[in-house]
């Protein structure tokens, strides 16, 4: 088990421990339940220090991320974030990521822990496609960067008081460097749960003054649990669930997250596939009887199969059972609001379909337990 540079910080503070992607990571401190009312109220404090960080820079740096991204990197202002693609040439997915331009010649590349080492194989692919192999440079820096993300209503106002340094200002998908604490670091105006919040990445050996120093000022330690739930209300991807080698940004709904004025690896099949049509889409299921649908579970329309389900949790804000599915082209027309079924435990289990996030930011009711749904399997 791998583990990140904050390990040794917070063991013994850690109620369950969790394996991801090679790494021994809390699952909670306190309660799944507690660090996500915690974000959704105030703010919490998560390591991500697992996600892995390329760099690309060089003179032809932008016309590398250009091949390889979904998005326009030609077009990015030096201090812009944006998120996107690598993807196969069939379209499949090799990965969902975050570039962020930080020089005109120089790009960080932040990508899911377990796709570290094939996402460098990618963009390696397209630096040979691009005729750009002396212009641009790799490096795999994970090992050296740590990333803490603070997440909730309250989490900008409470850095800034209690470092004195002023962040509010960066705007959503924008980073700019600052000191905290006496550390530099970059800040990022993203995140992963919907709600308002940075991501901060530093030097590895100075993450930990900077999570204690967090602490301090308020924030609740938080575990993949809770980013799990607070994702998955925010309808947000999860790679290796809604994401796959053979699920396609178009039948993830994500369309809008790809720049059509560039070429890129994966744009041909992509294009294919509008002209023909979607074979399957992702969808938001609400279930509407007592019971969990869970990763694997199949979906039924009409008393017939129609596809599976990906990701799906107990709402600890709505206090329904919500999941993320995949539906199949027999059952695209039907429409939001429409009856569908899940198979849990060998029994038809009523759903319904509805439109994404299931949560927004903002706009998060009171948690309620309505009568007709259960807490099974919590």
């Amino acid at each position: 088990m791998r583990h990140t540079p904050l390990f040794d910080r917070y063991r013994s503070q850690v109620a369950r421990w969790t394996s991801f992607a090679g790494f021994e990571m809390p699952l909670y401190f306190q309660s799944i339940l507690a660090e996500h009312h915690a974000v959704r109220q105030k703010w919490g404090l998560f390591d991500v220090s697992h996600m892995g960080e390329w760099i690309i820079d060089g003179e032809a740096a932008a016309q590398l991320v250009d091949v390889a991204f979904s998005r326009n990197a030609t077009t990015m202002r030096t201090g812009s974030a944006r998120y996107g693609f690598l993807l196969w040439p069939n379209g499949g997915t090799v990965d969902d990521a975050m570039v962020y331009r930080l020089q005109s010649d120089r790009f960080l590349l932040v990508a899911n822990a377990a796709n570290i080492a094939k996402d460098g194989e990618a963009l390696r692919r397209a630096a040979e496609q691009a005729k750009v192999e002396n212009g641009a440079r790799l490096y795999d820096r994970s090992a050296e960067i740590a990333l803490l993300a603070a997440q909730g209503p309250a989490a900008i106002p409470a850095i800034e008081q209690a470092s004195g340094t002023e962040i509010g200002s960066i705007r959503p998908f924008r980073a700019a460097q600052r000191t905290l604490w006496g550390h530099t670091v970059l800040i990022s105006r993203t995140g992963y749960t919907g709600e308002d919040g940075v991501e901060i990445f530093s030097k590895a050996e100075e993450a930990g003054p900077l999570w204690e120093k967090l602490l301090e000022a308020g924030a609740v330690p938080c575990g993949l649990g809770a980013r799990d739930t607070l994702r998955l209300e925010a309808a947000l991807p999860l790679y290796g669930h809604e994401l796959t080698d053979t699920i396609t940004p178009l039948e993830a709904d994500l369309e809008k997250f790809i720049d059509w004025d560039h070429p890129f690896i994966g744009r041909e099949a992509l294009e294919e596939q509008r002209q023909v049509g979607l074979e399957k889409k992702r969808i938001g299921l609400v279930l509407t009887e007592r019971g969990i649908a869970r990763e694997g579970m199949k979906l039924y329309a009409a008393g017939e199969p129609a596809g599976w389900v990906t990701s799906g949790t107990q709402s600890p804000t709505l206090g329904q059972s919500i999941a993320l599915a995949y539906l199949q082209c027999q059952a695209l027309s039907e429409p939001t609001g429409a009856a569908l079924a899940v198979e849990i435990r060998n029994r038809l289990v009523s759903a319904q379909r509805v439109s994404l996030p299931f949560v927004q930011r903002g706009r998060s009711p009171v948690p309620q337990r309505p009568t007709t749904q259960g807490g099974e399997g919590r």
